[in-house]
């Protein structure tokens, strides 16, 4: 039901420990300028509609999993020009796919980039 909240504009989730999994209909939440999933340690995949929120200024915790469980990749990313603030976590089981940190140099506001690989505890 969150993404009934289609005027929200931060989104912080930061360490919800149970949480699983966002939402399929997140395309929905169209005003998003910030969303935070970082130590969210059970979400193991990011939902394909994360590149139409096209007003994201901060995104924090986009995690890559393995190939059959990561339906959006950091090449989806391309879109959110707005971008500021990109955090990414590549899962142990993760199979990066050539070329795709490429389309890392589309988004030219990123001030920070973080990423890290492997399994968090």
């Amino acid at each position: 039901s969150i993404a009934q909240l289609g005027n929200l504009e931060i989104l912080d989730l930061k360490a919800c420990h149970n949480l699983e999994a966002l939402p399929s209909d997140i395309a929905s939440m169209r005003s998003l300028t910030h969303l935070d999933v970082s130590e969210c340690y059970l979400l193991d995949s990011m939902p394909k509609g994360i590149e139409k929120l096209t007003q994201l200024q901060v995104l924090k915790g986009f995690v890559i999993g393995n190939s059959s469980k990561t339906p959006c990749r950091i090449t989806d990313l391309a879109n959110l020009k707005k971008l500021k603030r990109l955090s990414i976590h590549i899962g142990s089981e993760a199979v990066i796919q050539e070329k795709e940190f490429e389309g890392l140099k589309d988004l030219t506001a990123v001030k920070c980039l973080k990423i890290s690989w492997g399994h968090c505890v």
